[in-house]
């Protein structure tokens, strides 16, 4: 959903995005958004909106790493997340790391203290080509069993 598209001149309040987001989400189980590195205003524009449009707020997150950021900056934010979050939407069940990915990497990784890591190889063709549905990434097959794994628990969650 681009913002833009529907309020092109201002920037919204959670209250106008809510009923658009209620639309959006109708039959759907997971909602992926795509956010920068730091959470900004739009990623608390967007967070508030989706509590209002479902009555829930809750993240699993899956971190990226930027290449030429400090991995320790990283870690850092990821720590610093769930506390804003409920900041933002005091009503905030959870926060959950599904993984963390440490993304175009050359070389050795430092000693990362984070259980659930996957370490994507830096390939050159990628800054060309993009990643494709039949591309060879290792390690994308455990991003995606770590997906479906928290996807899991937050069914078996939501039922209980």
């Amino acid at each position: 959903m681009s913002l833009t598209r529907f309020f092109p001149r201002t920037i919204p309040t959670p209250e106008q995005i809510a009923p658009l987001y209620r639309d959006i989400l109708k039959g759907s189980d997971i909602v992926i958004t795509d956010n920068p590195p730091n959470l900004d205003e739009l990623c608390e524009l967007e967070y508030k909106a989706f509590w209002l449009a479902t009555g829930d707020a809750h993240c699993n997150s899956i971190f990226v790493t930027t290449p030429g950021v400090a991995l320790r900056l990283t870690l850092k934010h990821m720590n610093e997340v769930p506390a804003l979050l409920k900041t933002w939407v005091p009503d905030t069940r959870y926060f959950r790391l599904t993984a963390l990915v440490i993304n175009m990497v050359k070389g050795e990784v430092e000693e990362v203290p984070v259980e659930r890591k996957v370490i994507i190889p830096f390939h050159r063709d990628m800054l060309y080509e993009g990643l494709q549905l039949d591309s060879n990434l290792p390690g994308i097959e455990r991003l995606a069993e770590m997906a479906e794994q928290a996807i899991q628990l937050n069914l078996v969650s939501e039922k209980e």
